[in-house]
């Protein structure tokens, strides 16, 4: 006897402590005699003292301290329960704090057990505390209702899916839950990209994750865009992936966006262009045009045609230096076997706003290397070299070869377009230096773009040194 009571005592602590982890209660009420028991953990669920309060425990008690808006939701549970012998309810319960009251969330399963011998019947049950969880799942509600787009989870071995309530309003209509239902609708043509980027991510631990945009099919036969970012969970045991967690943006309003505006920008181009011709064609039929100073004129016209086109190719985010100074040079060259140009640095990206200023001063120099300098003779070269100094683009501009040079008397109009354009206008330095090999010109550049901006926008290979 005195080990029987021992175990239950022991079986009471238990409860009490698992009670106590998973903060729950338990409770139960007769029926017939009305008589209802709580644990102690239940008055402390309601915010009572298990002491001071002892003996106020009823249905009614209980009942008093349910929100009104689900009163009538635990009546219903409770007949049900009588009638089929079990419930499990989510309600809304006031718990008694010093300065009033708090509003807390109970999970509320009972089962009915029959009179049996002496024992009426009675419904016996357990209140969890799951206020946490609810506010998560309602704090994660508003975030998915916040986004252009839904959340959804994958279950890998069985291929089902649960989405949140944005994917009917992206696609138009509901879909079925199997994966299949959603890979079924990409685009063709996007298809093997995306489930490219999803097995590279399973296959890597490390990475266990994917991210894509890709067109998906709507209710009506048109096509959205959709940038879907994913996670994969892992069994600890197999270290298979077993489940993924993503994210669906819908992307389309900025693709069309995207389109608009390099739409806009070959317009933009295209007249552009299209002005520059004119005032080409103007100078042509100007009466007493000198020609010299004609063919000056339309040299710089061209250079700033195709400074143009290459800021056109990138809708004005930028162009590779060694670009712009491969179109600006080529018109100089010759065709020979031997280079007449060597270009060397690194590769990198130059603004917009750099462009046409710097290509009209690398104009400038190239016009008077060909008349002056190296670029006059077969055997002479250039050099063109640059590196990034901190926040300085600073480019060498070298001659070599070509005919004796000497300092000018004074300036000529080239000069004063290169000294302008970079130190003015784009608030550089220039250099000169008239060495007996050749023309030398240090130049610097303000360049506030990071080491990876090329990385990011063009995806180039390494630094080298190209032959023109």
């Amino acid at each position: 006897m005195a080990e029987r009571t021992r175990a239950l005592a022991e079986n009471s602590r238990l409860m009490q402590l698992a009670q106590q982890a998973a903060n729950a209660a338990s409770w139960s009420w007769e029926p017939a005699t009305g008589q209802v028991r709580w644990s102690a953990e239940m008055y402390v669920l309601l915010g009572l003292d298990p002491l001071q309060d002892a003996g106020t425990e009823s249905a009614a008690a209980f009942f008093a301290a349910v929100h009104p808006e689900d009163r009538e939701l635990l009546r219903e549970g409770v007949a049900r329960a009588l009638r089929e012998g079990a419930m499990t309810l989510e309600l809304r319960v006031f718990r008694r704090i010093p300065d009033g009251r708090e509003e807390r969330w109970f999970l509320c399963r009972a089962r009915l057990f029959p009179a049996a011998d002496d024992a009426p019947a009675a419904l016996v049950g357990i209140h969890v505390d799951i206020t946490d969880r609810r506010r998560i799942g309602e704090r994660f509600e508003a975030a998915a209702g916040a986004i252009d787009g839904f959340v959804y989870e994958r279950d890998l071995v069985t291929g089902r899916v649960v989405r949140t309530a944005g994917v009917t309003a992206l696609l138009g209509e509901e879909i079925p839950e199997a994966a299949a239902a959603w890979i079924g609708r990409i685009h063709p043509e996007d298809r093997e990209r995306f489930e490219r980027e999803v097995e590279a991510g399973l296959a890597d631990p490390v990475r266990d994750r994917y991210s894509a945009e890709y067109r998906i099919r709507r209710a009506d036969g048109g096509w959205a865009w959709v940038w879907d970012r994913g996670r994969f969970f892992r069994d600890s045991v197999s270290d298979r992936a077993v489940r993924a967690l993503g994210v669906m943006l819908d992307m389309t309003a900025r693709r069309l966006a995207e389109e608009r505006q390099a739409l806009l920008m070959r317009e933009v181009d295209h007249r552009g262009k299209n002005a520059l011709a004119v005032v080409k064609a103007a100078l042509r039929l100007t009466p007493g045009n000198d020609p010299v100073y004609r063919a000056a004129i339309e040299g710089r016209v061209d250079a700033l045609a195709r400074a143009q086109s290459l800021l056109a190719e990138t809708n004005w985010a930028g162009t590779r230096l060694r670009a712009v100074l491969e179109s600006t040079l080529a018109p100089f060259l010759g065709q020979g076997a031997a280079p007449h140009a060597v270009l060397e640095g690194p590769e990198v990206v130059i603004p917009g706003s750099v462009v046409q200023a710097l290509t009209m001063a690398l104009h400038e120099l190239a016009t008077n290397a060909t008349k002056y300098g190296a670029l006059s003779s077969a055997s002479g070269v250039l050099r063109v070299s640059w590196q990034q100094d901190g926040n300085t683009l600073r480019l060498r501009w070298e001659e070599a070869g070509g005919p004796a040079v000497s300092a000018p008397a004074r300036k000529g109009f080239g000069s004063r377009v290169v000294d302008n354009t970079l130190g003015n206008q784009l608030g550089g330095f220039v250099q000169w230096e008239w060495a007996a090999e050749g023309l030398i010109v240090e130049m610097g550049i303000p360049f506030p773009c990071g080491p990876d901006v090329v990385e990011k926008l063009f995806r180039q290979a390494a630094p080298g040194v190209v032959q023109v």
